[in-house]
């Protein structure tokens, strides 16, 4: 296991030794100091092993997980079960961010966070797919111009499909 100060020491060469791995990553930074083979950092294991361009997709893919979560779980608003189920997903997510700052995983490893992702991606997308839009209603002003009232067009629809309507119900 790594220590705070190894971590530090980690991030701390990441950053001063910018220039070697900024492009397509860097293979020997095991000589930037006495353990620095140990990538305990997934972020700075990204950087370390891709390049730039690799590590700003990997913080994308973070920052457009959280955004999804969040417009998800303002879209379904009342919905307690589902806001709950996002809340859940949110919380995986961040719990896996702030893990990866003391972590780094292996391959294998890499399926949970491929099926939080998955996971994440189904829900935010069937959330947007339940949308309701709200219904407005007529103000008093325009009430007061329909003939017969609010619900007399829906009325005359409802007789000539044969469908009772609420106001048939509790007369019954």
């Amino acid at each position: 296991s790594s220590s705070g100060y190894h971590r530090y020491l980690l991030v701390n060469n990441c950053i001063i030794h910018f220039s070697d791995w900024w492009l397509m990553g860097y293979k020997y930074y095991n000589d930037w100091g006495f353990t620095m083979w140990d990538l305990c950092n997934q972020f700075v294991a990204v950087a370390q092993t891709g390049g730039l361009v690799t590590l700003v997709c990997y913080i994308g893919v973070f920052k457009r997980a959280f955004g999804a979560v969040g417009t998800a779980r303002k879209s379904v608003e009342g919905d307690r079960k589902r806001e709950w189920f996002l809340w859940y997903l949110g919380a995986a997510l961040f719990a896996t961010t702030v893990g990866y700052f003391g972590t780094s995983t292996s391959a294998q490893s890499q399926m949970g966070w491929l099926c939080l992702l998955a996971f994440i991606s189904t829900a935010t997308f069937e959330s947007r797919q339940a949308v309701v839009e709200p219904f407005e209603a007529p103000s008093i002003v325009e009430a007061a111009l329909i003939p017969g009232g609010v619900g007399a067009g829906v009325e005359a629809e409802a007789d000539q499909a044969g469908v009772e309507t609420w106001q048939d119900l509790l007369e019954t």
